[in-house]
């Protein structure tokens, strides 16, 4: 999980702060993704390192993380099939099943569980 979440942070963080210059002149839209992507980015660092140090604070952070891009994410393949845009509908569906799966992982293989 460490290492998944390290990758996902700098991912987030990478491809919010790379769109943070365009954002600031395109428009307020944008902008908002970008600091979604930075906020992600930052909020995945963070349960990396609460992971590597094996907190549970890092577990029930990490499933709400997860649990954001999934709601998103299954808003947006109800909205392309709507429109029967099945393109779309792919690739939110495959956003939505990785967060899914790690949310999943992260519940099952949390700190302190009991057997």
């Amino acid at each position: 999980m460490n290492v998944l979440f390290t990758l996902l942070g700098w991912l987030g963080l990478g491809l919010g702060l790379l769109s943070l210059p365009a954002a600031l002149f395109v428009g307020p839209h944008l902008l908002a993704v970008a600091l979604g992507f930075t906020g992600f980015g930052l909020g995945s660092l963070m349960v990396a390192s609460g992971f590597r140090r094996r907190t549970n604070w890092a577990t029930w952070s990490g499933i709400a993380l997860c649990a954001v891009p999934v709601l998103v994410a299954a808003l947006a393949v109800y909205q392309a099939a709507n429109a029967v845009e099945w393109d779309s509908v792919a690739v939110w569906g495959s956003v939505a099943t990785f967060f899914a799966v790690t949310l999943v992982a992260i519940y099952t293989h949390r700190s302190g569980r009991r057997f």
